[in-house]
Formats: C-alpha cells, sequence, structure tokens
C-alpha cells in the first residue's frame, strides 16, 4: 500500500492512481460508497483506494481519490475524498487544478462546478465539466463560500481561460449572481453564469439550449470573449 505522507518526489499521482482500484457504475462498490450514495452517481469511472490511508494524523478509510488536471490537462496532482472529511491534495496540499469529466474542446462549452453534486450530474450528460476541489467539498454540513474558495474558483477560472477555452459557463444559484466574487468574474473572464434549474436541466438540453438558459441568466450574451 502507498504511503501518502512520503515525501513528495516519492510520491505522484500516477503512482497513487496505479494503487487504486477503478470501479465504473454498474459495480456494486461504486453504488455503495459513501460519497457516490450522497452526492449521486457521475455515471463514469471512479477511482477508489481499497485500504485505510494516513494523511497529516487523519485517517481516510477506502476514499474516492480524483485525477487533478492543470490546464493542458496534464495529470499533476490526485484529491483524495471520504464523507465527512476534508479533502486532501497530493501532494502539495493546495490544488493546482481541478477534476474532470467529459471530452474537451476548445471549440465546446466547458461547465466549471465547485460542489460534488452538480459536478456529478452534469458528468452523467458528457458534457466537458470541471470541479475546483475546494476542502469542504465532502464536509458534513453545507458552509457559505469564503474568499479562499473564490480565489480558488477563479484560479480555475483563469486556468481554463489561458489554455484557450473561451465558452465557459459556472453554475450558480439566483441569490448568489450578485455576489462581488461572481460578478468580478462575469466582468473580467470569458465566463457566463447559468442557473441553478438551468444546470439541473442540462440532462434534456442540446448545446444552443444550453447557451439560451445562460444568456438568460445573465441578460446578455452567453458567448462571451
Amino acid at each position: 500500500m502507498l504511503d501518502y505522507d512520503h515525501p513528495k518526489e516519492l510520491i505522484t499521482p500516477k503512482a497513487i492512481l496505479n494503487e487504486c482500484t477503478q470501479l465504473v457504475s454498474f459495480n456494486d462498490a461504486y453504488s455503495s460508497h459513501p460519497l457516490i450514495q450522497r452526492f449521486g452517481s457521475p455515471e463514469q469511472p471512479i477511482y477508489i483506494d481499497d485500504g485505510n490511508v494516513d494523511i497529516n494524523g487523519v485517517t481516510y478509510a477506502q476514499p474516492l481519490i480524483m485525477p487533478i488536471y492543470d490546464g493542458q490537462m496534464e495529470l499533476v496532482q490526485c484529491a483524495v475524498m471520504q464523507d465527512g472529511q476534508r479533502v486532501a491534495v497530493i501532494p502539495d496540499g493546495l490544488a493546482k487544478g481541478f477534476a474532470r469529466y467529459g471530452d474537451f474542446d476548445h471549440a465546446q462549452p466547458v461547465i466549471i462546478t465547485y460542489g460534488l453534486e452538480a459536478f456529478f450530474k452534469i458528468a452523467q450528460t458528457g458534457y466537458a465539466v470541471v470541479l475546483v476541489l475546494l476542502p469542504t467539498l465532502c464536509s458534513n454540513h453545507k458552509t457559505e463560500l469564503k474568499p479562499f474558495d473564490f480565489e480558488q474558483i477563479q484560479f480555475v477560472i483563469n486556468q481554463l481561460s489561458q489554455a484557450g477555452y473561451k465558452q465557459l459557463y459556472l453554475p450558480v444559484r439566483i441569490e448568489q449572481m450578485h455576489l462581488e466574487p461572481f460578478t468580478l468574474a462575469w466582468a473580467i473572464c470569458d465566463i457566463a453564469p447559468i442557473t441553478h434549474w438551468a444546470v439541473m436541466a442540462i440532462g434534456d438540453c442540446t448545446c444552443s439550449e444550453i447557451a439560451l438558459t445562460a444568456s438568460c441568466a445573465s441578460g446578455g450574451s452567453a458567448w462571451i470573449g
């Protein structure tokens, strides 16, 4: 079993994934995993570490391991996730990228999420979707977004924008749309908001309908840039 507390030069994301079991959605161990039961299924493969993982004195029991990619879609880290625990990022502790599902094309929309439920739900549709790795994703109680969380969201937006992805969408609840960190994102980035109800309907939408709902939510053109 891999020792996650080794010095970072001895722990690579590829080595971590090689020690994991990859499960598909029709597997019983997949559907019974606590995070899948709580947040729903992405209907995409997931990685599970079959043992107990100790990181900085905290034990993660059979955690979900999520690959983290940078804007060039290179594997850079892994996130260790267990229901009720803070997300651990290996190596370095701070995410330098995002989790993702779907096929990424610079000419197609990319949806940016910051919660597991939305991330998994959109992953079911096959659309390109990324997840900002916030420390509280798996916490027992939902918490309000903190300044650090907005910084991480902005960091991921900037990564994707600089990598040439211009059709970026960020699902938000209507009551959040006018929070200063979000309005700054609309103003300075190639990104448009999608209201929460639109995200819930994405499974039945075409790309053009997603553009339309984003346009309605933002009061302007969904295709910015």
